[in-house]
């Protein structure tokens, strides 16, 4: 019934990105469209991610959805890229 979570702008391809410039690459790149955010608000959420690198993808959904009034984000993830820095807050 509709994406909790919208990618609302466009980024570049991570593989080439230093961790810091995925971070950079990936703020502010999704956002929780008006009419699903009482739907998400005080709710345990489940994030999946194809490919976890830096974690910046997934930091960057997770932390727009805890602005959005979600409880708690667990992260599922399929595979994991080559290691680098990994975002942390």
């Amino acid at each position: 019934d509709g994406l909790s979570l919208k990618r609302v702008k466009h980024t570049d391809a991570q593989r080439a990105l230093s961790a810091e410039e995925r971070a950079e690459n990936m703020e502010s790149a999704f956002n929780v469209p008006s009419d699903r955010i009482q739907k998400i608000k005080g709710k345990k959420i489940i994030l999946l991610d194809d490919i976890f690198t830096t974690g910046a993808t997934a930091f960057s959904c997770a932390k727009t959805l805890k602005e959005a009034g979600a409880e708690k984000i667990y992260l599922l993830t399929l595979l994991s890229g080559e290691k680098q820095k990994i975002m942390t807050e």
